[in-house]
């Protein structure tokens, strides 16, 4: 199992909360046997943004499979996850789009 901290950074952006850059969530990537004898790449990708509430996402060789998204989710953040899973972005494309727009909001832009 390896496990990647997501930092709250875009580009040359970067949120500063006292004096350093927040982890807003974090990727587990595991190696499974399929039933068939083939092993696929599983990522759990999990933003928490510094709260309580987490939002889940399961990722198969790249692909989205799976999803739960907490009540407490802001909005923005909510129609950021919807661009993303209606145009079946790949798991990297994802975590970029969805801490841009973290980022970015909490910058103020």
């Amino acid at each position: 199992m390896k496990t990647k901290y997501l930092k709250a950074v875009s580009g040359n952006h970067a949120l500063l909360k006292n004096n350093g850059i927040p982890i807003i969530g974090y990727i587990e990537t595991k190696k499974r046997k399929t039933l068939k004898g083939d092993f696929v790449l599983i990522s759990e990708l999990i933003f928490h943004f510094g709260n309580k509430p987490c939002d889940h996402f399961e990722f198969v060789d790249g692909k989205l499979i799976h999803f739960l998204i907490s009540k407490r989710t802001p909005e923005y953040i909510n129609k950021a996850y919807e661009e993303c899973i209606f145009k079946e972005n790949s798991l990297d494309n994802f975590v970029s789009k969805v801490t841009s727009t973290y980022v970015f909001h909490e910058i103020g832009f």
